[in-house]
């Protein structure tokens, strides 16, 4: 029934010829009905009047063309537009204009093309898998209202499906708001997409919509779900106070997301997993509870000039073989550290600014991998670059400057190869290297740091031609068993001694140049037995070798001024 609001719902979708039968024409009426109808031209039926008390009615006697205006009122009805391309468009409040389908789609569109306008659609009852099923052609769904007890709100499928949604408000499903599928490729613009049970919007098997300027919140699982293929273009959406994340991308997906707030979620703001991937470029993911952005379990996407910061957890979590290109990126003032790698992650992190993290500026543990160039590190409240538990990353060409504690920390078996690095201005040591670990250290300029500027306690490693000089603590502090081996480094102008080894200490220092630092040239106490051979020992401001308490080692061939 229409606006006159009888209990009983009509059936939907009917063909022209049953609605004629149904008002009891014979055969002949119905051929002179059909040839009037091709032949008129397009005219606007309007509901409820005296001759189309509901929008069914109205339907069966429409031809390609015609505007149904449907006035307010409250329309039990399910509406089917298959056979002719015709537009429902609501005439009055659109909250006043209601049609309700029980337990199946209010709306199912299977035509070329058409318009619903301004309309409040629901689907109640449960039983059905949509709420509005669009199969086929360019649907122009506009400024409705819609919601539903169902599996989805809208559903669209099928190659050559590319309708669009414009303006509309989707809310309050008891699954997710929209479904896109089998190769759909809709236009899904200016929506509110919320409060649904599950996730905002759902793209998947082949589906490639473009998605933008929407705003998607308050969904229980995610805000927008790409897998199993789905593609698609995500622009300049705001998605925020999702439950558990607010972009999702698994199983192949590979959207390209560019330009969206993904903000103020309950948990992460992007996860990337099981070998999804995607572009996603120029995005804000802030004030999330957890990490910004998650890579994991083979995942492999690009992560380009976004801004990551003041989330709860890391800026960024790449583990469980996750890999990635993230470059360009801001990732700042997030609650636990800026960039965390470990289990097997490898990701390329090349000229990122990675700063104010409460607490590292990049953590590498439990064999994490991964190759650092280029990126700026900075004015973290621990450590720029920290590496232990089997972590083993390639860390070349970064700046580590400014940070309230080591400017690198490889520790805890920690490994890695560290070369062409700026470390510079950290409130301890540049380098510190403990219990166990084994890094390379070549050509790096380690200085002005509050500690020593490196310092290697009951580890190990390969210092190589790095310059470390203009710290407040010793050029090389070894000690507690370290075993080094150091050649070819400057060690200049330093407020304590250029190489300092003590507490039982050994390793080995050669063609080394140790000039210019306040205190001695180089110092072996406490039962420390270093090889200390050919270096240049001149112009300090002690002694240029001071082999005292009980100090051992062998001391040959070295150049003293």
């Amino acid at each position: 029934t229409g606006a006159s609001g009888k209990d009983a719902e009509p059936l939907g979708g009917c063909t022209e010829e049953e609605a004629v039968c149904d008002e009891g024409a014979s055969t002949n009426s119905l051929t002179r009905n059909s040839l009037w109808r091709r032949q008129r031209e397009p005219t606007t039926l309007r509901v409820p009047s005296e001759v189309y008390a509901t929008i069914v009615s109205a339907l069966a006697a429409a031809m390609s063309g015609d505007v149904i205006e449907v006035a307010e009122g409250h329309y039990r009805e399910s509406i089917s537009l298959a056979a002719q391309d015709v537009d429902i468009v609501g005439v009055g409040e659109r909250n006043n204009i209601i049609i309700e389908s029980v337990s199946k789609p209010v709306l199912s569109f299977r035509a070329l093309k058409g318009v619903v306008r301004n309309l409040t659609l629901r689907q109640t009852g449960g039983g059905c898998d949509c709420a509005v099923d669009i199969a086929a052609g360019a649907l122009l769904l506009e400024n409705c209202d819609i919601s539903g007890q169902s599996d989805t709100v809208i559903k669209i499928h099928n190659a050559g499906t590319r309708p669009q949604l414009k303006g509309n408000i989707i809310h309050d499903c008891t699954g997710a708001g929209i479904i896109v599928s089998a190769s759909a490729e809709p236009l899904i613009s200016n929506n509110d997409i919320c409060a649904h049970q599950l996730d905002g919007l759902v793209i998947a098997t082949g589906a490639c919509p473009t998605v933008q300027g929407n705003r998607i919140y308050e969904c229980k699982t995610t805000g927008v779900l790409i897998k199993g293929g789905g593609l698609g273009l995500i622009e300049n959406n705001d998605i925020r106070g999702n439950a558990i994340s607010g972009i999702v991308v698994c199983d192949r997906g590979n959207p390209r997301v560019i330009n969206n707030k993904v903000r103020e979620g309950q948990g992460k703001g992007i996860d990337v997993y099981d070998k999804g991937q995607g572009y996603f470029e120029g995005n804000e993911v802030a004030h999330n509870s957890m990490d910004g952005i998650v890579i994991k379990t083979g995942a492999n996407p690009v992560i380009k000039s976004n801004k990551i910061f003041r989330n709860r957890g890391n800026g960024l979590y790449i583990f469980e073989e996750g890999l990635g290109e993230i470059e360009g990126n801001d990732v700042f003032d997030n609650e636990s550290s800026g960039v965390v790698i470990r289990s097997q992650g490898n990701p390329q992190l090349v000229r990122n600014k990675i700063h104010h993290g409460k607490k590292n500026g990049v953590y590498v543990y439990m064999n994490g991998l991964g190759v650092l160039e280029g990126n700026d590190i900075f004015d973290n409240k621990m450590d720029g670059i920290s590496v232990k538990s089997g972590g083993n990353p390639t860390v070349t060409s970064n700046v580590i400057r400014d940070g309230k504690g080591k400017g690198i920390f490889v520790h805890e078996k920690g490994r890695g190869s560290f070369e062409s690095n700026d470390v510079a201005g950290n409130a301890s040591a540049g380098v510190s290297v403990a219990t166990g670990a084994d890094p390379i250290m070549r050509r790096n300029k380690i200085t002005g740091n509050g500690g020593h500027g490196i310092m290697v306690d009951k580890a190990a490693g390969l210092y190589e031609d790095n310059s470390l000089t203009s710290n407040t603590g010793d050029g090389m502090y070894v000690r507690n068993a370290g075993t080094p081996e150091a050649k070819g480094n400057e060690m200049a102008r330093n407020e304590g001694h250029g190489l300092h080894v003590c507490r039982d200490a050994c390793g080995s220092f050669l063609a080394n140049q140790v000039h210019s630092n306040r205190k001695d040239g180089i110092t072996v106490r406490s039962g420390a037995a270093p090889i200390i051979n050919n270096n240049v020992i001149y112009g300090n401001g002690g002694q240029a070798v001071n082999v005292c308490d009980g100090g051992l080692g062998t001391v040959e061939d070295n150049h003293l001024g």
